[in-house]
């Protein structure tokens, strides 16, 4: 029993917990779009920022990570006001993959899966009645660390807990 106790421990801290390394490019701008810059606020968040005026606009990001991984990508219109509307495209260089496609008025989340060393694509095609700072988050989700603390219960649903010997 101590054995297999120390074998999960060491499996324990031979696992990873950290969340993966995302990359985000700024790819390219047309109609009345202007980039602002790309901030890494560490190795797995980054916040991309654009800029609207009057008029329809496109911006082009792209991104890739070093390790499959989900990942929260966040859109944001500021002021949400200015914004007529946006169309939001996210595509991969992955063979058969299907692009997804939201129309939206508003600030706009969602989970994606990104593969490792795969190119990601999310564009954000819309109109703008004024000022519109358009940002784009994509955050990596790390491994939770309540799966740690269930290992004792795993343990036992896989009959590797101690076995209880009944008095007759």
């Amino acid at each position: 029993m101590k054995k297999v106790m120390l074998f999960a421990i060491a499996l324990l801290f031979s696992v990873n917990a950290s969340a993966a390394s995302i990359n985000v490019v700024n790819d390219d701008v047309f109609g009345s779009a202007a980039f602002l810059g790309t901030a890494f606020n560490d190795t797995s968040s980054v916040v991309s920022n654009a800029v609207a005026t009057e008029g329809e606009f496109e911006v082009l990001y792209s991104a890739v990570t070093d390790v499959n991984t989900w990942a929260i990508v966040e859109w944001t219109f500021n002021p949400s006001t200015t914004l007529a509307w946006a169309d939001l495209a996210f595509d991969s260089t992955v063979s058969g993959f299907v692009p997804f496609f939201e129309t939206v008025s508003g600030a706009f989340a969602t989970y994606v899966y990104l593969e490792a060393l795969e190119i990601y694509f999310f564009d954000i095609i819309g109109e703008s009645l004024g000022n519109l700072g358009v940002t784009m988050t994509v955050t990596a989700v790390p491994v939770p660390a309540a799966l740690f603390l269930f290992v004792p219960a795993l343990l036992g649903l896989f009959g590797l807990r101690r076995r209880v010997t009944s008095v007759a």
